[in-house]
């Protein structure tokens, strides 16, 4: 009796898996893809401002750390949103267009296998289970900005556009973010992107410079007046979660912020290093992940993408589809964690396990 040669039939099985992926429509391959991702993920809410007050109030800023995020509620004061079912529904629709898109756009960009791959990554990692968890937030304005920038860095214009939209979720976050972005074009010698993300790291200085001065006429105190006062309780939080932050920042993500880190030469690594190393130490002042990814978002898109079409393009049709498989699979199997605001695990699959039993 031959003994089986598990090897081949684990590389047999991924490959004709990858083949029926790239057979797919970038259409139906996308609804399946959110599918999963909304199983994975689930959705929560968490409100930051009654509706009805910002409808009759605006634009006056919001309370307390919130106050410097006018782009939230600019739109349910133009929508006239006046019940808590709004501010939960229009994200939710925002994220699954943007989500629904995403693997099509990539496909008109790159070959399938390279797009499919970028889009499991993203679309099954931190970034939209930080959106869906919380549902109402200004978050959705943050890290789809983000994605929209790290992706059009060949267009200043389109760049700019999407740095506003940023910062009009939060500038704080957003200039944390467009800085560490142009940091790491710069480390990884992408010349030609380094106009487009100068010019979006200027943006963000000065609509959060605009902000700040708005906020000191009005009297209203910034987030970072805040930071004093909770960095005691953060830091406690985030040492107890120490282990897990890197993965519950970059998921899948982090072996291609690796492999940019180890090919880069001296100095360049050291300032990846430290662009990659700065969302995880924000998680001491304050909101855990969604601060971390909000600030990791840019690089996150960047390094993903980068990587994935450098390996692709090293491989043959046969191995692509074996990569797309391996990938794929991992990207399902692998746990997503997300660390909410007082310190708890949110998994991967709890939504869907609560309705279940």
């Amino acid at each position: 009796m031959n003994p089986i040669d598990y090897r081949r039939e684990v590389t047999r099985a991924l490959e004709s898996f990858g083949d029926i992926l790239q057979r797919l429509n970038p259409w139906v391959f996308s609804v399946l893809l959110v599918t999963v991702m909304l199983l994975k993920d689930g959705i929560g809410f968490f409100y930051v401002f009654d509706p009805a007050v910002i409808s009759s109030e605006f634009p006056l800023p919001l309370e307390g750390t919130n106050a410097g995020s006018f782009g939230w509620p600019l739109i349910a004061w133009a929508l006239q949103l006046e019940t808590y079912r709004g501010l939960w529904l229009l994200p939710l629709l925002v994220i699954l267009a943007t989500a629904l898109v995403f693997s099509p756009v990539l496909s008109r960009r790159f070959d399938r296998p390279t797009a499919f791959s970028i889009a499991v990554v993203l679309l099954l990692g931190p970034i939209p289970m930080s959106l869906l968890s919380h549902l109402g937030r200004h978050d959705f304005l943050v890290l789809i900005g983000g994605v929209v920038l790290a992706l059009s860095l060949r267009q200043p214009i389109l760049a700019v556009l999407a740095t506003v939209v940023m910062s009009s979720g939060n500038p704080e976050q957003s200039l944390v973010a467009t800085l560490l972005l142009l940091l790491a074009v710069i480390a990884l010698k992408l010349t030609h992107l380094r106009a487009a993300a100068a010019w979006a790291t200027g943006v963000a200085a000065v609509y959060w410079l605009g902000v700040l001065l708005i906020l000191r006429n009005l009297d209203r105190p910034s987030r970072l007046e805040s930071l004093a006062a909770v960095a005691p309780d953060f830091t406690r939080i985030t040492v107890q979660n120490l282990p897990v932050l890197i993965w519950a920042t970059y998921g899948l993500s982090t072996f291609a912020l690796l492999t940019l880190i180890i090919s880069s030469r001296r100095w360049n690594r050291i300032i990846l290093i430290g662009a990659a190393s700065a969302p995880i130490l924000l998680y001491f002042l304050g909101d855990q992940s969604r601060i971390g990814i909000a600030a990791a978002t840019p690089i996150i898109v960047l390094a993903t993408v980068l990587v994935v079409r450098q390996l692709m393009d090293s491989l043959n049709p046969q191995r692509r589809s074996i990569a797309l498989a391996s990938i794929t699979s991992a990207a399902i199997v692998l746990p997503t964690v997300h660390i909410l605001y007082l310190g708890d695990i949110y998994a991967p699959y709890r939504f869907l396990v609560d309705i279940l039993f």
